[in-house]
């Protein structure tokens, strides 16, 4: 069923994409209702993992289970997973998958209880957790921040620590669970501020993304892992709340490997950056009213299509949809429209660098 709300209009005539939402079979029970938990990409599975199970309370009310979403099957599952070795029930927390685990990190239980500690999810069959016991430099209890996974290195940046919001960048080697942190002192380029609610995108094999609200704008960051320098990349789109100036829940921030295009989706809407391009374009998309209330959810992209899941429309209200739109293909989202046909855009992708590639849309584009 799709979301309820009117359609928002195509401009110029273009066929808008559509934001459907799907509860899916439970096997008679009901489809978790989570705000601040994780979300990662298991296979055909989306798995969920802690997070409240109420907005509004204190002390919170934490979902103690690691739900999935099969995304073929469109069914609800549970892991039926030990409680023995099973984290500190938290929210606010981080995770990657790597190999057959999924590695948490941080999070917290309350404005006191900040957590640095390291929780592997082994994925296989009933499912099972591991603490994990890091060497180096280990960072502070923080909750709010991103986590990447760059080949077997998963990067931490930004958070809540009990000094604020950090703009420190933290390394965790899996291999070894060795920690490195790259302060601000040892890393160049247009470095950013500290933030929190921010997310972040990986792109093997050196490269991370990083976008997030401050001082009322959305700006993605560039990372470069061997060079330790930031690249100030674009402006995101930012929606503003009409009190007080204040902007409302930030853009969430997407990297599709196959065509390297970056996407930001939230209350602004949905839009997107080409590889080599130095604005977003915005896609239009039906159904789209919920992105502007929805808030503490998780956005993952998986075989071309943007899931959303969990979230509160409101302070009292949960969200037990996961809300789905199809990507179009890698020419429309550029902006170049359909004039060149799949198989020559398959090449083009491919073999073209980033000024060819401009140079090719622009001829499409006048044709």
């Amino acid at each position: 069923s799709t979301v309820d709300g009117p359609d928002t209009p195509p401009p110029n005539g273009q066929a808008a994409l559509s934001w459907e939402a799907v509860r899916g079979p439970t096997e008679g029970r009901d489809p978790p209702r989570l705000h601040g938990h994780s979300a990662v990409v298991v296979g055909d599975r989306l798995l969920l993992l802690f997070g409240t199970t109420r907005v509004g309370l204190y002390p919170p009310a934490f979902s103690e289970s690691v739900h999935w979403f099969d995304v073929a099957q469109q069914q609800w599952g549970l892991y039926k997973a030990p409680q023995g070795d099973r984290p500190a029930l938290r929210t606010g927390q981080s995770a990657c998958l790597w190999e057959d685990g999924v590695y948490i990190f941080g999070g917290h239980a309350g404005p006191m209880t900040l957590f640095d500690d390291v929780h592997r999810f082994d994925v296989r069959g009933d499912g099972m957790w591991q603490p994990q016991h890091c060497v180096g430099q280990i960072p502070p209890g923080m909750w709010g921040h991103s986590a990447s996974l760059v080949q077997d290195t998963m990067y931490i940046f930004g958070g809540n620590t009990e000094r604020g919001g950090s703009g420190d960048l933290w390394a965790l080697h899996l291999p070894t669970l060795t920690w490195t942190c790259f302060d601000r002192s040892i890393v160049g380029g247009d470095v950013p501020l500290g933030r929190a609610g921010h997310t972040a995108a990986a792109a093997p094999p050196n490269t991370m993304y990083v976008v997030g609200i401050r001082n009322l704008r959305e700006t993605v960051y560039r990372f470069d892992l061997v060079t330790r320098r930031w690249r100030r990349l674009a402006a995101a789109p930012a929606q503003k709340r009409k009190d007080e100036g204040k902007p409302s829940q930030p853009q969430r921030l997407l990297l599709d490997p196959c065509t390297e295009t970056l996407w930001t989706v939230g209350p602004a809407g949905l839009h997107a950056l080409p590889h080599g391009s130095k604005r977003f374009a915005r896609v239009p998309a039906a159904n789209s009213q919920f992105l502007r209330k929805l808030h503490g959810h998780c956005t993952v992209l998986y075989n071309g299509v943007i899931y959303i899941v969990g979230g509160a429309i409101d302070d009292v209200r949960m969200s037990s949809c996961i809300y789905q739109l199809v990507l179009p293909e890698p020419e429309a989202a550029a902006g170049v429209g359909m004039l060149l046909p799949r198989d020559v855009w398959d090449v083009v992708l491919q073999y073209c660098g980033a000024a060819d590639l401009c140079r090719v849309g622009q001829l499409s584009h006048s044709l």
